[in-house]
């Protein structure tokens, strides 16, 4: 088990493989939806979170560190969620496989968030709070996204009360 500098060099380099599946999983779905606001906002992500991935970069260049290998059971997580967010059938299928490994780069965040303030806020870690807010801020754009695209698809286009009489409501 790793610690100290160690454990926080293995820590930033899974997170920054997280940040790079996030940053393709956004470009190849913004290639592959219809919907004109989702695709605008993924490709806002998308850039945003190259900018994370430079953050996580200098975040360990800063600690005279080189990005770690990822752990294996890491990688099988990451790769199954990269697969179906890129291959899955329905774009609410994709986009919630996308928005877990984005929850996932939040749940780092705030790893990161809670030891930088522990290690007096240095200023080597502080491009970790952009990350932190807006990994939040895209979580939070996400989950509305999919409830509008869920509402859409459920109601077919005939609008919520076609479908409320359809399910008796």
């Amino acid at each position: 088990m790793a610690q100290g500098k160690e454990f926080v060099v293995q820590e930033l380099s899974d997170a920054l493989a997280v940040e790079k599946a996030i940053v393709e999983n956004e470009r190849t779905l913004a290639k592959a939806v219809k919907d004109a606001q989702l695709k605008e906002a993924l490709e806002q992500m998308a850039t945003e979170d190259e900018g994370h991935v430079a953050n996580f970069e200098r975040v360990l260049e800063s600690l005279g560190a080189k990005p770690m290998k990822v752990e294996p059971d890491d990688r099988k997580m990451v790769n199954a969620l990269k697969k179906v967010a890129q291959d899955g059938e329905e774009e609410i299928e994709r986009l919630s496989a996308h928005s877990l490994l984005k929850h996932k780069a939040v749940e780092t965040g705030e790893v990161f968030h809670a030891l930088a303030a522990q290690l007096g806020k240095p200023k080597s870690m502080q491009p970790l709070d952009v990350n932190l807010r807006e990994d939040k801020q895209h979580a939070k754009q996400l989950s509305a996204l999919s409830l509008q695209l869920a509402q859409e698809q459920a109601t077919g286009g005939s609008g919520m009360q076609e479908l409320q009489e359809a399910v008796g409501a």
